[in-house]
């Protein structure tokens, strides 16, 4: 099988398990934040991740051979967890969860 197909399935679970735990019930974003706020963040937060994928593949169509390289693939992964990263930062300031 794919063993590390489980654990990636697993650590997002996790990680956005973690973030409704804190944010929505304990932190009672739910009390705080009208509907068409919580129905709308999570597409807002997408935007800067989307743009940033936008951008590699954008990239890759330019310069193929960049594009095709492994050291591509791993910056395009670390920006979009930096992207994600900063979206959660901003939706949730002050917090302590990383999903």
């Amino acid at each position: 099988g794919r063993p590390w197909l489980l654990i990636a399935t697993a650590m997002l679970a996790l990680s956005h398990g973690v973030s409704f735990l804190q944010d929505f019930l304990l932190g009672r974003e739910y009390d705080r934040l009208s509907m068409p706020s919580l129905m709308f963040q999570p597409h807002a937060r997408m935007a800067l991740v989307c743009g940033v994928l936008m951008l590699g593949v954008a990239v890759a169509g330019l310069f193929p051979t960049v594009g095709r390289g492994t050291a591509f693939a791993v910056l395009m992964i670390l920006l979009k967890l930096l992207a994600d990263a900063i979206s959660h930062g901003l939706a949730h300031p002050g917090s302590r969860s990383t999903g």
